[in-house]
């Protein structure tokens, strides 16, 4: 969404269309270099295992495919992908 709005993209996307999220985040990031070409996309996701923690096995599986997705996208557009998994120790 935050992407789509920097890049002022009308695209809509719902999930149900799409086939590869490899060629929405592609095309997202096609737009994102027409409009700043000099410029790189960061997204840092936090406590990722405490997110995971709480999803159902089957979502597991679609959340680690769209991170094998992501990294694919990164060896050939200037996206990254930072995700910080830690544990608290008591």
């Amino acid at each position: 969404e935050m992407l789509r709005s920097l890049v002022g993209s009308e695209m809509c996307i719902r999930d149900r269309d799409v086939i590869s999220n490899k060629d929405v985040l592609l095309n997202m990031m096609h737009l994102f270099s027409s409009k700043y070409p000099e410029k790189g996309y960061l997204i840092v996701v936090d406590e990722f295992l405490d997110y995971l923690g709480g999803r159902k096995e089957h979502e597991i599986m679609l959340d680690l495919s769209f991170m094998r997705e992501l990294g694919e996208i990164i060896k050939v557009s200037r996206l990254r992908v930072i995700f910080r998994c830690s544990r608290k120790t008591f």
